[in-house]
């Protein structure tokens, strides 16, 4: 039931991820600028708006990717596949890679590499965060 649970919400983030690249950029645009408005104040003294709308941006895509690192880490783990953390990894690259290549056919988009850079970080962050939560786990599980 778990692995199931763990492969639906992936599977999920991988579809929310890959139809936000299929939105024309004056929606994605305006997407994000709700998320800007909202927080800008408070940065207001510390970035321009366009600086700002743009580490927003970058964020997002860091953020979904981590979660999908995450989820797919404990999925892979869940099913006892050989090597979780490393299929994780190669899954999320393609995943990014396939993400700027949509972006390439939609209007007013471009598929970034430094993107694709910027995706695999937050890959790599999430499967950091369950390597280390799941060491923490084992020597605890160890220590009683």
């Amino acid at each position: 039931m778990k692995s199931k649970t763990l492969l639906i919400i992936g599977i999920l983030i991988n579809i929310f991820i890959w139809t936000n690249s299929l939105m024309p950029s004056n929606l994605s645009s305006s997407q994000s600028g709700l998320i800007v408005n909202l927080i800008y104040p408070v940065f207001k003294n510390v970035f321009d708006v366009n600086t700002f709308t743009t580490v927003v941006r970058k964020l997002a895509h860091f953020t979904e990717f981590m979660f999908l690192a995450i989820i797919f880490s404990y999925y892979f783990k869940s099913i006892n596949i050989k090597n979780p953390y490393l299929i994780t990894m190669i899954y999320g690259l393609i995943v990014a890679i396939i993400d700027e290549a949509i972006q390439t056919f939609i209007p007013g988009r471009a598929g970034l590499i430094i993107d694709v850079l910027i995706d695999f970080s937050g890959v790599i962050t999430g499967v950091l965060v369950v390597f280390i939560i799941s060491k923490i786990r084992l020597k605890h599980i160890n220590n009683n």
